[in-house]
């Protein structure tokens, strides 16, 4: 009797235990699992925070007949830019996704499958609100190479316009364009550039004749007949008749008085 009362008190006792035991591990797994799935939620966030800090660069090299040996650098010029959608960048600092600002909402579209025509019938519309709104953040002028760096730029895609023209340079004509910091088409096979070079495409207008040049005075039998020579032409010709009048009535009067 008495090793039964032990027993029983002995297992009354160890039963608290037991079950206090379960409970701690039980709260030592949830606290465990708990801190995994915040470092998991947190690692991303992390990531994505880093990336958010990542600036680049954008440069305009203009040129007119690229490539030649007497392409000529189109200096004096001025271009504007405006973020018009930011940027999500992977780990790789690859970009993920946009999103389009506030400003530039009306014009959301999903801008990594656009073909080259939509983003440029895009960038004219675009272009055009951005200058009805004032919205342009920046502005560079080409130097003597035709070029124009804007620095520490955010994440994003970017309108680019050439908003003044040089006198020299008149006669090329450029559409407004889009491009995304960083690019994401670098051919090296590496990380996306962050230093973005674009080089505008022109057009060529042809010959522009500056304000107070005038044409030079044709060769013989060049002149135009303007409305002032149809005129002194035409008092020419009455002159004449009326000359003719006056000595046909001059010799009959002369021939009366011989008779």
């Amino acid at each position: 009797m008495a090793d039964m009362h032990n027993h029983a008190q002995r297992g009354a006792i160890g039963m608290p235990r037991t079950l206090a035991a379960s409970r701690l591990a039980a709260c030592l797994a949830a606290i465990i699992m708990l801190v995994g799935v915040i470092a998991l939620a947190a690692t991303p966030a992390s990531a994505h925070a880093a990336q958010s800090g990542v600036t680049g660069s954008l440069t305009v090299d203009a040129q007119w007949d690229r490539g030649r040996d007497d392409a000529t650098p189109l200096a004096g010029d001025t271009y504007s830019i405006v973020r018009v959608a930011s940027a999500d960048l992977d780990d790789n600092g690859t970009i993920a996704a946009f999103h389009t600002l506030d400003a530039f909402s009306h014009f959301d579209a999903d801008w990594g499958k656009l073909t080259s025509s939509q983003l440029n019938a895009a960038a004219k519309r675009m272009d055009a609100h951005a200058a009805e709104h004032h919205l342009y953040a920046a502005t560079g002028v080409t130097d003597a190479n035709g070029r124009a760096t804007f620095a520490r730029l955010a994440a994003g895609i970017y309108l680019v316009a050439r908003t003044h023209v040089a006198d020299a340079n008149a006669r090329y004509a450029c559409d407004p364009f889009l491009v995304s910091v960083p690019d994401g088409n670098d051919l090296t096979g590496g990380a996306p550039a962050l230093n973005v070079t674009v080089e505008p495409k022109f057009a060529d207008n042809g010959t522009v004749t500056p304000p107070g040049d005038h044409d030079q005075p044709g060769g013989p039998g060049s002149t135009a007949l303007t409305g002032a020579n149809v005129a002194a032409i035409g008092l020419l010709t009455v002159a004449v008749g009326v000359t003719g009048l006056v000595v046909a009535t001059i010799r009959r009067r002369a021939r009366t008085i011989d008779e």
